[in-house]
C-alpha cells in the first residue's frame, strides 16, 4: 500500500516537472533546465524581478481601470434633417389689453402702488386673489393664439430659406405662473394631450419667421412696457429649462441657432444615470412628475418640484414654478416670510443636496442651442406694436460632445495580455497548460492504482 502511495507522488512529481519544463513562460523553464548553478542563480534572480515588475504594472492597470476615467471627443456633425427645436412664446405681460373686468379692478391699485420699482410678483399675487386661482378664467385674462402670434409669412429678410406654419396645429397652449399664456411651436404633444412629432429643418427649409402682436391696455401702458419672451429648447422639454430672450415691438430679431449633443458615461463613470428618459425607470415621485410635465426629462426641473415641496411641507404658500392650483400664492409680507426662511434653513443645511439630488438622476444625453441674436427695426402697418422674429438654424451642422471610457474591458486585458508576455513570455495558452496540468493531477490522485492508470494511458 505504501508503495503505490510512493508511487502516485513520484507520477505527480514528474508531472509537475515536466510541464514546468515545458512551460510556454520562459523563466521558470530556464531554472530547471540549467545545469550550472551560476545560470540557475541568475534565472531565479531575473525572473522574480521579471514577476515582481509584471505583477505590479498589472495592478496599477486594474487600479487605473477601477477609477472609471472617460475620454471626450469633439466632432462637427452634418444633420440632412435636423429636429426643429420647442419655441416659447410668451407675453412680457400677465394680462393684456383684452382683459377689461381685471384692469378695471387693478387699476386703483396700480396708481396708488406705482413707483419705479413697481413689484412684478406683488402684481401676480393680485391677479391670483382676484381669479381665486381659477385657471379657465386666468387663462381668459391673457392672449390667445392669434392674439399673441400672427399670420404665417413666407416673406423672410435673411438668405436662407424659411417653412410656413400653421397657427392651430403646430402650437400648443402652455400656462406659465409668471408670464400667464405662453404659446410652444413645435410642442411634443397637441392641445387635446396627443402626442406629435417633430417638425425638421432640411437643406430647403432652415427655420420660421413668427409675428407678435404685442398690445396692451392703453391705461396699462403707462406701467408696464411692450415686451415678449421666447424660450428656445429641446423638443419636448420644459420651456424653461433654457434661458429667455427678450422681444420688443416694432424690431426685427434674428435668432441663429446652433445645436450642441452632449454624450456623457453614466455611472460609475459619472455622477449622470442612464436611461431617464424613461418614465418607469426610477421610482422617485419627483422624476415621475417631471415626466407628467414634458417628454424630456431634466434634473434641474426635478430639484425646482422637489424644493418647492420641502417649502410646502413648512409654508401654506408658494408661488410655485410649475402651474399647481392646489398651491395658493402667498398675499402678504407675513406669509411671505415663511418660504424664504425655509429656502435659507434647506441651502445652509444643504438639504437639498442630501434629499432633492438622491431623489432627481441627473440626465446623461441632452441637447443645448447656442444663439445669436441680432436686431434692427421693423415697421408695420398703421403702427401696430409688431416683432417680427425669424429663428433659424445657422447651418445644418451640429457639435457632438461624446464621452468614451480611457481603459475599458478588451484594453484592460490587452494591456494585461501585453505585461504578461513582456515579462514572463505568457499568453492565454499558459494559462491552459496550468488548467491541463491540474487535471491531469486530479486524474492520477483519483486513479485506485498504477496498473489501472498504465492501462488508461495504454488506451489512450
Amino acid at each position: 500500500m505504501e508503495k503505490k502511495a510512493n508511487n502516485k507522488r513520484e507520477r505527480i512529481k514528474s508531472k509537475i516537472r515536466e510541464a514546468l519544463v515545458s512551460s510556454t513562460s520562459h523563466g521558470i523553464p530556464n531554472i530547471f533546465s540549467s545545469d550550472n548553478l551560476i545560470q540557475k542563480f541568475v534565472w531565479i534572480v531575473f525572473t522574480l524581478i521579471a514577476t515582481s515588475l509584471c505583477g505590479y504594472l498589472i495592478l496599477e492597470n486594474i487600479i487605473n481601470y477601477k477609477k472609471y476615467e472617460v475620454s471626450s471627443k469633439t466632432q462637427i456633425v452634418f444633420e440632412e434633417e435636423p429636429i426643429f427645436p420647442s419655441v416659447t412664446f410668451c407675453n412680457g405681460n400677465f394680462i393684456t389689453k383684452y382683459s377689461k373686468e381685471i384692469f378695471e379692478k387693478l387699476y386703483p391699485y396700480f396708481q396708488n402702488t406705482y413707483d419705479d420699482e413697481l413689484n412684478r410678483f406683488q402684481i401676480i399675487k393680485e391677479i391670483y386673489a382676484f381669479s381665486n386661482y381659477n385657471l379657465s378664467y386666468l387663462k381668459e385674462l391673457g392672449d390667445s393664439k392669434s392674439d399673441l402670434i400672427g399670420p404665417t409669412t413666407e416673406k423672410s429678410l435673411i438668405p436662407l430659406p424659411i417653412q410656413e406654419y400653421n397657427l392651430e396645429e403646430h402650437f400648443t397652449q402652455y400656462f406659465d405662473n409668471y408670464y400667464g399664456n405662453c404659446f410652444t411651436f413645435n410642442s411634443f404633444k397637441y392641445d387635446n394631450g396627443s402626442k406629435r412629432e417633430p417638425l425638421r429643418a432640411n437643406l430647403n427649409n432652415h427655420g420660421f419667421v413668427f409675428t407678435l402682436i404685442l398690445d396692451l391696455n392703453e391705461k396699462l401702458s403707462e406701467y408696464f412696457s411692450k415686451s415678449a419672451i421666447v424660450f428656445i429648447h429641446e423638443f419636448g422639454s420644459w420651456p424653461k429649462s433654457a434661458e429667455p430672450i427678450s422681444i420688443l415691438p416694432g424690431q426685427l430679431t434674428n435668432i441663429a441657432i446652433k445645436k450642441t449633443l452632449s454624450k456623457r458615461l453614466a455611472k460609475p463613470y459619472s455622477n449622470c444615470d442612464h436611461d431617464t428618459d424613461n418614465p418607469l425607470k426610477y421610482k422617485s415621485e419627483y422624476f415621475k412628475a417631471v415626466h407628467n410635465i414634458s417628454k424630456k426629462y431634466k434634473q434641474s426641473l426635478c430639484i425646482r418640484l422637489c424644493f418647492e415641496n420641502l417649502v410646502l411641507r413648512n409654508c401654506p404658500c408658494y408661488l410655485s414654478l410649475i402651474p399647481n392650483f392646489d398651491i395658493r400664492n402667498c398675499l402678504n409680507n407675513t406669509e411671505e416670510d415663511c418660504p424664504q426662511k425655509v429656502n435659507n434653513m434647506l441651502t445652509q443645511n444643504n438639504y437639498l443636496n442630501s434629499e432633492c439630488v438622491q431623489k432627481c438622476p441627473l440626465e446623461c444625453e441632452f441637447i443645448t442651442y447656442s444663439t445669436k441674436v441680432s436686431t434692427k427695426k421693423f415697421l408695420y402697418k398703421d403702427n401696430m406694436p409688431v416683432s417680427r422674429v425669424q429663428i433659424y438654424f445657422e447651418n445644418l451642422y451640429s457639435t457632438e460632445f461624446v464621452e468614451t471610457e480611457l481603459i475599458d474591458i478588451p484594453t484592460l486585458l490587452s494591456n494585461i495580455g501585453g505585461i504578461a508576455g513582456l515579462f514572463l513570455g505568457v499568453s492565454v495558452l499558459s494559462f491552459v497548460e496550468i488548467v491541463s496540468l491540474i487535471i491531469e493531477l486530479l486524474r492520477i490522485s483519483l486513479a485506485k492504482n498504477s496498473k489501472v492508470k498504465e492501462k488508461m494511458n495504454e488506451s489512450i
